[in-house]
């Protein structure tokens, strides 16, 4: 019987979250509220014409004082869903370690599942029917269980709520199934960080070919963030924490990628003009940009992509009929504190301060590949300060001097013996100064740019930004 309840709730989700029974989950038809480009709450949802990305992660630290990250992730492929989080201690018995739910990309460390055993229903945008955001994660094995949800709550606010209920969460590289449970609800703020200023984004790679796109991405970081954590311990005792608001954070991104203008039509070409005689020698598999999102803990947000097509001065395609590609480039966008988001792009200055080499699976866009990776580790990124032209006007933005490193050491997460790890998406600390005041802040990223060219523009033997100790 209960097993029977658990088939109609899924069936029910599946419906509910598709529009598919026609049945008013919202109280009451939401008012649209635009940023840029983005629709809210109509661009919340997945664009079955394309690819979706969800992809954030919550800094955490206990009543007790212990800190947690909590990695979050989906993808949508014209409409197929995909996902996978993780939960990184450190301190206690799963130091080093990462516990990872039951369910995501093997190349990260999760279990081997089978094929379909996992289904992940994602909203579809219904006016008046489906408004509200909601993806669950639901295992067909198990009577249909939730084992994840991500969803906003209401229509008056921006107000979510993430949950992990994975009794048969993976130790890795050990391989111990612990029972694993996160409620996290979150109130971001608002405007989000729009990237490029208005949203509209791609990697640059519709400005440099000279196409249209209807790609978009942004970025939002919570104001206040609430929930518990609890974790099985070695000794099979639940150890159950609550999380200190005032010392906790979340930040989660948004990414669509239209079909067929840049995935895959716009990617293609543009690495058509990495290919050489040499290219293959290199090549591990990976993408050319490294993605930081920070929330800077007082107010202002930064999105920066740092973009090396390491070897289109060297391919054989070079050039492509209109096209403008660049070595290497920044694109960056500040969210100020008073929501304003600015465009500063190569205005900064970025410096690599240090880099981890990994062997193994190497961190890469759904291409998995096994190899020697060479992944930029710390970072400098600073700004003189000065006004920048925005659309309304100029905008003054204030000097910054930022440090970014990761909480993990070189060889974290560890590994199993087939190089399986989360190194890809890296939780960092991002310490120094904002206009004069100290920044105590977090960040994640996506770190995918193989370091094997000499001429890096970044490198620098400069150190890390020193943090003022009052404002």
């Amino acid at each position: 019987m209960k097993r029977g309840r658990r088939l109609v709730g899924l069936f029910l989700t599946v419906a509910l979250t598709t529009g598919g029974l026609g049945l008013p989950r919202p109280t009451h038809a939401a008012d649209e509220e635009q940023f840029g480009i983005v629709r809210f709450p109509q661009d919340e949802h997945i664009h079955p014409s394309g690819w979706d990305f969800w992809w954030g992660a919550a800094d955490l630290v206990t009543t007790r004082g212990n800190r947690y990250t909590v990695g979050i992730g989906w993808a949508s492929v014209q409409g197929y869903g995909i996902s996978g989080h993780q939960v990184f201690a450190w301190q206690g018995p799963y130091k080093g370690s990462s516990v990872l739910t039951q369910y995501g990309p093997a190349e990260w460390g999760h279990p081997n599942a089978t094929p379909g055993r996992y289904v992940v229903p994602m909203s579809a945008y219904v006016p008046d029917v489906s408004e509200l955001l909601r993806i669950d994660t639901v295992d067909t094995q198990d009577g249909g269980a939730v084992l994840n949800r991500w969803e906003r709550t209401t229509l008056d606010a921006h107000r979510y709520r993430f949950t992990i209920d994975d009794p048969a969460a993976d130790v890795h590289p050990s391989g111990k199934s612990i029972d694993l449970h996160v409620d996290l609800r979150a109130q971001m703020r608002k405007p989000p960080l729009l990237a490029s200023g208005d949203g509209r984004f791609w990697y640059g790679i519709p400005q440099a070919l000279g196409y249209p796109s209807r790609s978009f991405q942004y970025m939002q970081a919570s104001e206040a963030l609430s929930g518990t954590l609890s974790i099985e311990q070695p000794n099979g005792r639940m150890l159950r924490e609550t999380i200190a608001p005032s010392r906790s954070s979340l930040v989660m991104i948004h990414e669509y990628d239209a079909t067929p203008e840049d995935l895959p039509a716009g990617l293609s070409a543009a690495l058509l003009t990495q290919l050489h005689p040499r290219y293959a020698l290199y090549y591990q598999g990976g993408m050319p940009w490294e993605l930081l999102f920070a929330d800077l803990g007082n107010g202002a947000q930064m999105f920066l992509a740092i973009i090396a097509f390491h070897d289109t001065e060297d391919g054989f395609l070079r050039p492509v009929p209109g096209n403008g590609m660049r070595d290497y480039y920044v694109i960056a966008t500040l969210r100020l504190p008073n929501g304003q988001s600015v465009v500063l792009d190569d205005r900064l200055r970025v410096e690599h301060l240090s880099y981890r080499t990994n062997a193994g699976k190497t961190p890469t866009f759904m291409v998995f590949v096994t190899g020697i990776w060479k992944q930029a580790w710390t970072y400098r990124v600073g700004y003189p300060g000065g006004n920048v032209k925005a659309p309304d006007g100029m905008v003054s933005v204030p000097a910054f001097d930022l440090g970014f490193a990761s909480r993990f050491r070189p060889n974290e997460p560890l590994k199993d013996p087939e190089g399986n790890a989360q190194r890809q998406r890296v939780p960092f600390v991002a310490t120094g100064s904002y206009d004069g005041c100290p920044v105590q802040g977090f960040a994640w990223s996506e770190v995918i740019v193989n370091w094997y060219r000499q001429e890096d523009p970044w490198a620098s033997t400069r150190r890390a930004p020193t943090t003022p100790k009052a404002c």
